[in-house]
């Protein structure tokens, strides 16, 4: 037992004895990870230089025309109220304080078709991109699958719903405006799409309500520059280094260089903890209290 605490107890002077016996160790495990913290410098490196750049995307461009929901015309080519069009049990809500402030029947019937029109503008919003609207751009238009850019081994995509992801409608609140995007890869064929839309949507609004209130306020024009340009990318390799150099030093290779020097001190006391063999006279005297005699040297023969 009290060889074992003998063991136990270890001077620094002992420490660092252990330590200084066995600095080639812990130079090759230091050195070791050194390598390693480079090596992975030089993959990331090698990695970014390799590393493609980014596709750039393909330019398309985007053209709105502006449309307004305005006093509407009957079929008969009379002015009409929208009053004349909401069915009984009509979910549309009218502000009542307006109309009870409204000093004539005519100020209450243009208060009634402005309330009426900024509601209808969510439902006319909707009848846009309705399959009756874009079959009928489709045909007038003569639009093919191409110019949608539907890539031709795709059969399951239908060219209305290609059509109708490249329409944005968007209502201005609080007003009867309503703007219409297109967007496409031809600069001419978005414009064309564009001031196409209200002409057929006018006609479908009429043919639903019967009446005309559909007018342009702004014509798209086309487009002089695609909407998602992107400046070209160039691999600035100094700036890389420069920005990224602190990065190598310390945390690849500095860092793994201090564990590993960390490492090979740990492996080493702990080995020499555990280690019970006896391996000079100075230890015999220290751990069984006796004293040798003489010390005969080991001689390896051949």
């Amino acid at each position: 037992m009290e060889e074992d605490n003998n063991r136990g107890e270890i001077s620094l002077r002992q420490i660092f004895k252990i330590l200084l016996d066995k600095k080639k160790f812990i130079i090759i495990i230091t050195l070791i990870c050194l390598c390693l913290g480079f090596i992975y410098s030089i993959y990331s490196f090698v990695k970014y230089v390799l590393a493609p750049l980014p596709v750039p995307p393909v330019l398309r461009y985007s053209s709105t025309v502006t449309i307004i929901l305005s006093k509407p015309v009957g079929s008969d080519g009379k002015p009409s109220s929208v009053y004349d069009i909401v069915t009984p049990g009509s979910n549309i809500n009218i502000n009542m304080n307006e109309m009870a402030n409204a000093t004539d029947t005519e100020q209450m019937i243009n208060l009634y078709d402005e309330t009426l029109n900024q509601r209808l503008v969510a439902t006319y919003t909707t009848i846009m991109k309705s399959k009756t609207v874009l079959k009928q751009i489709i045909s007038d238009l003569g639009l093919t699958r191409a110019d949608l850019s539907i890539k031709p081994n795709d059969d399951k995509t239908l060219i209305e719903n290609a059509l109708a992801g490249t329409i944005g409608v968007g209502a201005v609140a609080g007003t009867e405006i309503i703007n219409i995007s297109v967007n496409n890869e031809r600069a001419d064929l978005a414009a064309a799409i564009a001031n196409h839309i209200p002409e057929v949507f006018g006609k479908v609004i009429k043919n639903i309500y019967h009446i005309d209130n559909v007018y342009i306020v702004d014509p798209a024009e086309v487009a002089a520059d695609p909407y998602n340009a992107v400046a070209p990318q160039i691999k600035d390799y100094s700036k890389y280094l420069k920005t990224n150099i602190k990065t190598y030093l310390t945390k690849n290779m500095l860092l793994p260089a201090v564990g590993g020097f960390v490492l090979a001190l740990v492996i080493i006391l702990f080995l020499y903890y555990f280690d019970n063999t006896v391996k000079t006279s100075d230890e015999i005297e220290n751990y069984i209290g006796l004293k040798s005699l003489s010390v005969v040297p080991l001689c390896k023969t051949n």
